[in-house]
């Protein structure tokens, strides 16, 4: 199954089945907006956009062999320089909760609306804590 192979396929595997659940309970009236066919057809182009998009802000910022500048500047520069580029990785808004994880205990938890929140809060951690990674 692709959830045992990939984390990232669980969210989507959770959210095909809810809609499947939504369509049943709805005796399948408006199936073609639930189950749209458009969605999983893109999704290996989309996928693979995001993926190449995250390889060159990887390689551009997060790279520590690259340069002894601060992450904060290189990404700065990065989105300076490919302002108008369409092949940037253009972050989304993201639904976040502050919640209690255990007694005196808080986290933000991450309320994932979409494959896509998952790559771009973790990117976002890197960034924020300028975590840097060394490219091979």
């Amino acid at each position: 199954m692709l959830n045992s192979y990939q984390p990232y396929f669980a969210y989507l595997l959770l959210e095909w089945t809810e809609r499947l659940k939504q369509a049943r309970q709805q005796a399948y009236e408006d199936v073609e907006r639930l189950l749209s066919t458009d969605e999983p057809i893109q999704l290996p182009k989309k996928l693979e956009k995001t993926q190449q998009q995250l390889r060159v802000l990887w390689y551009d910022v997060l790279d520590v062999d690259v340069t002894d500048e601060p992450i904060q500047d290189r990404l700065s520069s990065f989105y300076a320089a490919n302002s108008n580029n369409s092949s940037r990785f253009a972050f989304r808004s993201l639904q976040l909760r502050y919640t209690p994880m255990k007694e005196g205990t808080f986290t933000e938890l991450l309320e994932v609306q979409s494959l896509f929140d998952i790559p771009n809060f973790f990117v976002r951690e890197c960034l924020r804590h300028e975590l840097p990674f060394r490219i091979c």
